[in-house]
């Protein structure tokens, strides 16, 4: 057989086969500098660069503007589908229902002197003056009863702190109060709307917050010595700061994922 020698053939490549080779080759070198390319523009995007400032560069240097396109494209489809990160640890560890801090005992003490007090003094004095002749004997009379007031108030700021709890359940938050009548309220995170914090003159001499959480058709009013409205659903008197910071981090978190899991 011609052009056969020893244990082996030659072929000879005819004009159509060069061709295919010759763009086999082409394609693989195409294939390789479009992976620098790529290279190259995703360490110049961690670097800090912008597009233009990457595209100017490049086709300074003589790269196309279709592959550059095509590169700088590719790497927003990338990092669009890029998974999410997963939840953060939360600082906040609940064990069960929680008390409010101690000094939520003098918050509640000076709020109630404040909103009662003058109003108590002007009725229990003029009731008295009615009644008796004697100046010294009113006096002596108002001042045992504004003893008895500041006492009863101190008591029932006790009892109202001794009996309003919180805590964040799989649920929602739930919080309990009362001294006589109970009140249990629970809201579920997907309603939860925004979380608050407030610091009235009061809450700010106690280094104490006042935590709202903000829901569809709630509000509380916020004035000057905090936030009125103790019946307010979803509000949380007199927290130390760092506690009330943690709840608002940590309500926000999770409704941002019970909104997220109802989608």
């Amino acid at each position: 057989m011609a052009g056969s020698h020893g244990t082996g053939v030659r072929f000879s490549l005819g004009p159509q086969e060069r061709k295919l080779q010759a763009r086999g080759t082409w394609c693989n070198q195409k294939f390789m500098a479009n992976q620098q390319l790529s290279d190259y523009v995703g360490q110049q995007l961690r670097q800090g660069k912008n597009k233009e400032e990457i595209r100017t560069k490049l086709l300074g240097t003589g790269w196309q503007e279709t592959d550059i396109n095509h590169v700088l494209n590719a790497t927003n489809s990338v990092q669009s589908s890029s998974p999410p990160l997963p939840p953060q640890q939360s600082s906040f560890t609940s064990t069960g229902m929680q008390q409010l801090d101690p000094k939520a005992v003098w918050l509640f003490f000076l709020h109630s002197v404040f909103m009662f007090l003058f109003i108590a003094i002007w009725i229990v004095f003029g009731f008295i003056a009615a009644l008796t002749d004697s100046l010294a004997g009113t006096l002596e009379i108002g001042l045992l009863i504004l003893l008895a007031f500041l006492v009863f108030s101190f008591i029932w700021a006790k009892l109202t702190y001794r009996f309003y709890r919180y805590e964040l359940t799989d649920a929602g938050f739930r919080k309990e109060l009362g001294v006589i009548y109970k009140k249990y309220v629970t809201i579920p995170y997907d309603r939860i709307q925004n979380v608050d914090i407030y610091r009235g003159i009061l809450a700010r001499i106690l280094g104490l917050s006042d935590l709202n959480i903000q829901t569809a058709g709630m509000s509380a009013t916020v004035g000057r010595f905090g936030m009125s409205g103790g019946g307010a659903e979803g509000r949380l008197p007199a927290v130390s700061r760092e506690t009330a910071e943690q709840l608002r981090d940590e309500l926000i978190q999770r409704a941002r994922q019970a909104k997220n899991q109802g989608l």
